[in-house]
C-alpha cells in the first residue's frame, strides 16, 4: 500500500511510524498516528490508520499504569468521527450514522459543544441525502442551538443557510427567507463573499418563486457583485443564468439572451458541463420567439443530447419541448409529435418527483409547526414559571416590609416609657404614616393598573383616594400616639 503512494505521502508516514515505536506513552503514540490519519487523503491510507487508531484507543483508554497517562475521550470522538466519514464515503451509511451517534455521546459527556456541532451536521447531510428533510431540518436546528451557544458566527451562518436551501427545497418560503436573511447578516460582519453570493442567489430564487421578482433581481444582481470578488466560474454562471430566466419572465428578451448567452460562454469555456443542456434550452427559447428557427433547432437539439448524456430531466424536459415547437412550426408533423410525447413523459417523472417532495413538504411542515408549538409551550411554562416566582419574591418582601412598619410602630410606643418632646414625636410620627403610605401605593399598584391602564390622570385620582381614606386614619392614630409618648 505505501509503495503506491507519493514520494512525500511515503516519507511522512515512514517519519511517523519511527516516532511511534520511540514513543513512550499510549497517548504520543495515538497522536502520531493522528498525524497519519489527518495529513493523508489517501483513501487508501487514512481510513486504515483510523481504524487501527480507534482499536489502540480503545484498548489503552482505560490503562492504569500510573506513569503512562490516560488518552482523552475528546481525541476517542474525533478518531471515531473519522471512522464515520470514511464509512459515509464508502456508501455504508447506516454504520457511519451509529458512529456519529457514538462520538455525539462522547462529545455531551466532555461537553465537546464543537464536536457536537461537527458531528450533528454530518448526520444533517446524511439525512438529507436520504430523503429525510424533516430529521434533517431538526438536526440542523440542534446545530444553529450549539453555535448560537458558542457565538460561533461562521457556524451560525452556514447552519442558517443550509435551514434556509432546505426549506426552501420544501416550498417553506416564509421559513427560507427568514433563515436566508439572518446569514446574509451574519456574514456581511465577516465579509464571506462566497457565502454572501450563495445566500443571496438563493434569497433570490426564493423570491421568484414567489413572485417577488423585484426582491429577485436585487438579490441576483448582490450575488453576481460578490461572486465576481470570488472568481467561481460555476456559480458565476448560474447567476448569469438566473438573471437571464428574470429577464425572459419578464419580457426583456435582449437582456435575457445576453445573460443566457454569458452563462453558456463560460460554461463551455471551463468545461463546465453542468448546466449547459438548461443554457442551450434557455437560448433557443428566445431564439424561437424571435422565429429564427434553424439557430434554435441547432441549440435544442445540442441540449437534448446533453441531456439525455446527464440524465438531467429538467433539461431533456426544455429542450424535447422547444423542439416539439420548432418542428410544428417547421411542418415537420411526425417530428414534432415524437418530442411532444418525450416532453410529457419527462414532464410526468418531474411531476412524480414532485409529488414525492410535496408528501416530504407537508411532513416537515407538520415536524417544524410542532416543533414550534413545542417551543412556544416551553416559552409559555418558562413565562408561567417566572412570574410565580416573582410572585414568590413579592409576597416575601411585601411581608417583610409590613413586618418592618409593624416593628416602626411598635418602637414608637415603647418611646412613650421615655417620654420625647412634641418635635421628635411628630417627626417620627410623620416618618412612619409616610412608609405605611408609600408601602399601600405601591402594594396595590399592581391591582389598580387594571382599571387605569397606567394612564397617569387615573393615577393621580386613585392615589387621591386613597391617601383621603389614610388621612382620618392618620389623623386618630397620631392623636393617641403623641397622646402615649409625649411628656
Amino acid at each position: 500500500m505505501l509503495e503506491e503512494l507519493a514520494e512525500g505521502d511515503r516519507q511522512l508516514i515512514d517519519s511517523c511510524l519511527i516516532l511511534f515505536h520511540e514513543a513512550s506513552s499510549d497517548t504520543l503514540k495515538a497522536k502520531i498516528i493522528g498525524i497519519i490519519v489527518e495529513t493523508s487523503w489517501d483513501e487508501n491510507v487514512w481510513p486504515v490508520y483510523n481504524e487501527w487508531l480507534f482499536h489502540f484507543i480503545k484498548k489503552n483508554h482505560y490503562s492504569s499504569a500510573k506513569n503512562e497517562p490516560k488518552i482523552k475521550p475528546l481525541f476517542l470522538a474525533g478518531v471515531i468521527n473519522n471512522m464515520a466519514l470514511a464509512k459515509m464515503y464508502k456508501g455504508k451509511i447506516e454504520l457511519a450514522i451509529k458512529l456519529f451517534h457514538s462520538a455525539i455521546i462522547i462529545n455531551e459527556a466532555t461537553n465537546d459543544l464543537k464536536g457536537l456541532t461537527d458531528n450533528y451536521s454530518n448526520l444533517a447531510f446524511i439525512y438529507e441525502d436520504q430523503g429525510n428533510v424533516a430529521k434533517a431540518i431538526h438536526t440542523y436546528e440542534t446545530v444553529l442551538k450549539i453555535d448560537r451557544q458558542l457565538n460561533n458566527k461562521k457556524g451560525m451562518a452556514s447552519t442558517l443557510t443550509n435551514l434556509g436551501h432546505l426549506h426552501k427545497k420544501q416550498e417553506n418560503y416564509n421559513y427560507a427567507i427568514q433563515f436566508h436573511k439572518e446569514a446574509i447578516d451574519i456574514m456581511e460582519e465577516f465579509e464571506d463573499y462566497h457565502g454572501l453570493s450563495a445566500a443571496y442567489n438563493n434569497l433570490g430564487s426564493t423570491y421568484f418563486n414567489t413572485s417577488m421578482l423585484d426582491s429577485a433581481l436585487y438579490c441576483y444582481k448582490k450575488g453576481l457583485h460578490y461572486q465576481e470578488k470570488v472568481g467561481n466560474n460555476v456559480m458565476i454562471s448560474t447567476l448569469y443564468e438566473n438573471l437571464g430566466v428574470y429577464y425572459f419572465n419578464t419580457g426583456k428578451f435582449d437582456s435575457a439572451l445576453v445573460y443566457h448567452q454569458l452563462s453558456m460562454d463560460l460554461r463551455i469555456k471551463n468545461d463546465i458541463s453542468d448546466g449547459q443542456a438548461t443554457s442551450s434550452a434557455r437560448l433557443a427559447d428566445i431564439y424561437y420567439i424571435d422565429k429564427d428557427f434553424e439557430k434554435a433547432q441547432l441549440l435544442a437539439e445540442d441540449g437534448l443530447k446533453k441531456g439525455r448524456e446527464t440524465g438531467h430531466l429538467v433539461a431533456i424536459e426544455l429542450n424535447s419541448s422547444i423542439l416539439s415547437r420548432i418542428y410544428e412550426a417547421q411542418g415537420k408533423g411526425i417530428k414534432s409529435l415524437e418530442m411532444y410525447k418525450l416532453y410529457v413523459q419527462m414532464k410526468d417523472s418531474i411531476n412524480n418527483e414532485q409529488n414525492t417532495k410535496a408528501v416530504i413538504h407537508q411532513q416537515t411542515q407538520y415536524e417544524f409547526e410542532k416543533a414550534q408549538i413545542v417551543k412556544e409551550n416551553e416559552a409559555k411554562e418558562q413565562a408561567r414559571l417566572e412570574v410565580e416566582e416573582t410572585s414568590r419574591r413579592n409576597n416575601l418582601q411585601y411581608s417583610l416590609i409590613f413586618l418592618g412598619i409593624l416593628v416602626l410602630f411598635v418602637a414608637i410606643l415603647m418611646l412613650g416609657f421615655i417620654k420625647v418632646s412634641p418635635n421628635v414625636a411628630e417627626g417620627l410620627i410623620f416618618f412612619a404614616f409616610l412608609i405605611l403610605f408609600e408601602f399601600v401605593l405601591v402594594f396595590t399598584e399592581p391591582y389598580l393598573e387594571q382599571y387605569t391602564n397606567g394612564e397617569p390622570m387615573y393615577n393621580l385620582l386613585a392615589n387621591s383616594v386613597l391617601a383621603l381614606l389614610i388621612f382620618p386614619v392618620h389623623a386618630i392614630l397620631e392623636k393617641l400616639l403623641k397622646k402615649r409618648i409625649v411628656k
